[in-house]
């Protein structure tokens, strides 16, 4: 793994009219959820696929309306008609209000032997990033405890909210879609389609991240990028901007009209917050 100064010297040109004034190793906040949930084995259908025919099956025709009441895009939807039709699950003839989703005998007959499947009652472990407050179970392995972080004063990143989600917060498509997609070493784990959600409990957790500090060439400006395993991570950095993460870290220039003030007064110590 590179050093930090290795780091930061790559990404020193990031933002054009700035320039790098600092560099820091920072703790960006997670939380690690455990989420007690009822769970299906996973099907081979997809997830949104899956969504689909359920709905098709209970009456409901057009990709609009499908759309609608489970928050997708009109993109996400219509490609999934596509695969279900590609795979002659579904039927997709005209109708009085433009063409129907239908389901062919073959989609009501792998919709009807994921129906007998019984749920089961199992605890679930995925990340959820609290700077961009969504799901996001990448770098798990790379998190540690606030301890760590604390011992070795290093600057621990404010999050967006300092309570924990709430169950209803945590949409249930974009969970499945995460636990999808999850690498094949841990998706072996948790081979499984969440149908419902109990409870869930929360760790604090911290992920090692290299924070760089621009000044604008005017000196008139401050930006604050983010980079993560060696990856500059443009979600945190518009997050952080959007939470007011400078004056929450006390960052700003000594003296913006000066063109001898270089570089920001950043504060020895943060509590976390």
């Amino acid at each position: 793994m590179a050093r930090s100064d290795e780091v930061a010297q790559r990404f020193e040109g990031l933002h054009t009219g700035f320039n790098l004034v600092d560099y820091e190793e920072v703790g960006l906040p997670f939380f690690e959820l455990r989420l007690d949930v009822m769970a299906l084995k996973r099907s081979e259908l997809a997830v949104v696929d899956e969504y689909v025919l359920r709905l098709a099956d209970l009456g409901l025709r057009s990709s609009q309306e499908i759309e609608g009441l489970l928050g997708l895009q009109e993109a996400v939807v219509r490609r999934s008609v596509l695969t279900l039709l590609q795979s002659d699950l579904v039927d997709y003839p005209p109708g009085s209000s433009g063409r129907e989703i239908r389901l062919s005998p073959a989609g009501k007959a792998a919709l009807e032997e994921r129906v007998q499947d019984v749920p089961q009652r199992t605890e679930l472990r995925i990340g959820f990033d609290r700077l961009l407050w969504q799901l996001s179970p990448r770098w798990m392995n790379e998190w540690d405890n606030p301890r760590r972080f604390k011992d070795s004063d290093t600057r621990l990143i404010p999050p967006r909210r300092r309570r924990r989600p709430e169950v209803e917060e945590i949409e249930m498509v974009a969970l499945n879609r995460e636990l999808a997609e999850l690498p094949k070493t841990r998706r072996s784990e948790v081979d499984v389609d969440v149908v419902q959600m109990l409870s869930l409990s929360a760790r604090t957790k911290y992920l090692p991240a290299l924070m760089l500090v621009f000044v604008a060439d005017d000196q008139s400006a401050i930006r604050v990028s983010f980079v993560v395993d060696e990856h500059h991570s443009q979600e945190h950095d518009r997050a952080f901007e959007d939470l007011g993460g400078f004056e929450r870290l006390g960052i700003e220039l000594d003296d913006p009209n000066s063109l001898e003030a270089d570089r920001p007064s950043l504060p020895a110590e943060l509590e976390e917050l």
